[in-house]
């Protein structure tokens, strides 16, 4: 005679697949935070490489003002040149914030990628459970009936 077969085995099949899918998503998460953080430390970086910059070019003009070796031509060209520092700077600022952002949302959609995979994972350890406990009733009727089958065998007159 052969085993029954576990009668939610679809169920398990989809629960396992469940998860299997859900830890993908994570993954893809898990490696779009990644990527988000890179760009948002590269982003930093780029802003405080160029705030060194300026802020050296700052002092090497007032060094030479004080020296007396510039002219009004020249305080002039450092204004103009001051202003476009302060436009980039916004700018730079601008994309780290954005960055800075994107890399949160990404950090979000990481935890609720494990959040889902916690639940898939929940759901299919339901159904094994219930799968060892049809397996182990199924064992011991077996077994019942072997003994039934067994005892049987004994009673009958010879």
């Amino acid at each position: 005679m052969r085993p029954k077969k576990y009668p939610l085995e679809p169920l398990a099949k989809l629960r396992a697949k469940k998860v299997d899918d859900a830890t993908a998503t994570l993954a893809k998460a898990v490696r779009a935070r990644e990527e988000a953080e890179r760009v948002e430390r590269s982003n930093r970086k780029v802003r405080d490489d160029a705030d060194g910059k300026a802020q050296a070019a700052r002092e090497a003009e007032r060094a030479a003002l004080e020296r007396g070796e510039l002219r009004v031509g020249d305080l002039m060209r450092g204004d103009a040149w001051g202003v476009r520092v302060a436009d980039e700077r916004a700018e730079l600022e601008k994309r780290a914030a954005n960055s800075s952002s994107r890399a949160e949302t990404a950090r979000g959609a990481e935890d609720a990628a494990r959040g889902g995979v916690t639940s898939a994972r929940a759901d299919e350890e339901v159904v094994e459970r219930d799968r060892g406990r049809w397996e182990e009733s199924e064992r011991k009727r077996a077994d019942a009936k072997e003994e039934e089958e067994a005892s049987e065998t004994w009673r009958k007159p010879t």
